[in-house]
């Protein structure tokens, strides 16, 4: 049987990245002369030099006005360099339609096989291959995290794959099951942080699309249906309601952890430092560990920054923050995200999300970010764009939605 080499490079990307490789080394990162390689082949090589360009200044101004580790600096060039290469070769497969759709079917198939193996082994001394357990604000928990690192990184890979198969469902009445095993994968990860930033992005889609919506019988339903659900996990004493108090009093160790602490964290290492252009690449390490600053926010000695906002802070100043959400904007309109529901979600998700998590180096933020700006999956494209442009369908592709 002849196995797709584009799919076999998926099926790593969401499952074994890391396994066996010690953190944050993954199988992608060690691939990435054969992304190079095949860049090249596609006359696509020239965007590698364009990493060089783009930071150049950035390195300068730090080696020049900082007291710089030049060490870490350089391990964090080249990997931070490894993702480039990573995201760049993803978007030419996508844009040259590489990635078939049957794929992700495929990709939830596997999530499931796995997630059913991690119930299994939750029974078993062998717990601990596919679970964590965390000592939350509630108690200690059990999370699911299949082969990654930690739940919250799992929970971000499967994000895409749970708006995919929910919008394949509304359009098409098709993987009704496998949208259930999305959902409670993403449950059993227990990532308040992810679960919340996409209930945060459905309630911005109902409101902004709410008379496109609200017209589908199918959504009625799932609304009657799910509206009581929530309403009884919060009401009742379980788990989520109990972890759900303590975000909204301000006592979640993980929550304030995440966003207020690590803002609070990167701004103050920004100032001490340069709040313009930042420390630079690998040097927070160096200027948090043990610090006061960790002690005030009652961390670990080797806590690092836990979202993606704050560490650009940190790394690239505030200049960085901008070009940041200056690069999300000007390319959600190059690309016309908002005439796409897939992608629209994808956007609105991992925007709300790098506030409350992420990294700057962390594939799985690119890897979403380079779904939202692409030419994916266009029967998902509305039929009536929020915004009007000249051409409303991609690929002349018409779309039930």
């Amino acid at each position: 049987m002849k196995i797709n080499i584009y799919f076999l490079i998926l099926v790593i990307y969401f499952f074994f990245n890391n396994i066996f490789l010690p953190q944050p080394l993954l199988y992608t990162i060690l691939l990435s002369p054969f992304f190079i390689a095949w860049l090249v082949k596609v006359n696509e090589g020239i965007k590698i030099i364009y990493y060089f360009f783009y930071i150049s200044p950035f390195i300068t101004i730090h080696f020049v006005n900082n007291d710089i580790n030049a060490k870490s600096y350089i391990i964090s060039f080249i990997y931070l360099l490894s993702v480039y290469i990573q995201i760049i070769t993803l978007h030419q497969i996508i844009r040259k339609n590489k990635i078939q759709e049957a794929y992700f079917i495929k990709i939830i198939w596997i999530n499931l096989i796995l997630t059913l193996t991690a119930l299994f082994l939750f029974i078993t001394p062998y717990k601990n291959l596919m679970w964590i357990t965390n000592d939350l604000s509630i108690g200690e928990y059990s999370r699911l995290k299949l082969f990654t690192y930690e739940p919250s990184y799992y929970s971000t890979l499967i994000a895409p794959l749970f708006f995919y198969n929910l919008f394949l469902y509304i359009q098409e009445r098709k993987y009704k099951f496998l949208f259930l095993t999305i959902l409670i994968s993403l449950i059993l990860s227990f990532s308040f942080g992810v679960i919340a930033s996409i209930a945060g992005t459905l309630t911005l889609l109902l409101i902004f699309r709410a008379f496109f919506f609200l017209r589908k019988k199918v959504i009625i339903l799932m609304l009657i249906i799910s509206l009581p659900i929530i309403l009884l996990a919060f009401i009742s004493d379980n788990p989520f309601s109990q972890r759900m108090q303590k975000i909204l009093s301000g006592e979640d160790t993980s929550g304030n952890g995440r966003v207020i602490g690590s803002t609070i964290v990167s701004i103050e290492v920004a100032q001490r430092t340069n709040p313009y252009f930042g420390a630079g690449l690998g040097q927070s390490k160096h200027i948090m560990f043990g610090s006061d600053l960790v002690k005030e926010q009652s961390w670990n000695d080797d806590q690092r920054i836990i979202n993606a906002v704050g560490d650009t802070i940190v790394t690239f100043g505030y200049t960085g923050l901008i070009i940041r959400f200056l690069i999300e904007f000007l390319l959600f309109f190059r690309f016309k995200v908002y005439l796409n529901m897939f992608r629209l979600s994808l956007f609105i998700w991992i925007f709300i999300y790098q506030f409350t998590g992420s990294f700057l180096t962390n594939i799985v933020e690119y890897f979403t970010w380079a779904l939202a700006f692409s030419n994916i999956f266009p029967k998902f494209n509305f039929k009536k764009p929020l915004i009007k442009t000249k051409k409303t369908f991609e690929n002349g592709k018409k779309s039930r939605f």
